[in-house]
């Protein structure tokens, strides 16, 4: 009880970074684990974050995230 579990295809972490280089899986944890903490919980903020780490609109790969709180 009080946990989150998310649900994620490839598409949210294999981002190509504004600032260079691959977004990891391990980056997108990392990311999430603060989003948590942070007392954030709309997708809708979530997705928009990791727009601005690509620094672009548009996702080029298939981008499904789902967040479930138990």
């Amino acid at each position: 009880e009080g946990s989150r579990l998310f649900v994620f295809s490839d598409g949210v972490y294999e981002l190509q970074k504004e600032t260079g280089g691959m977004f990891s899986l391990e980056e997108l944890c990392v990311y999430l684990g603060r989003y948590v903490s942070s007392g954030l919980s709309g997708m809708n903020e979530l997705a928009n974050a990791l727009r601005k780490v690509q620094g672009r609109e548009a996702f080029e790969d298939d981008f499904s995230l789902l967040a479930v709180d138990l």
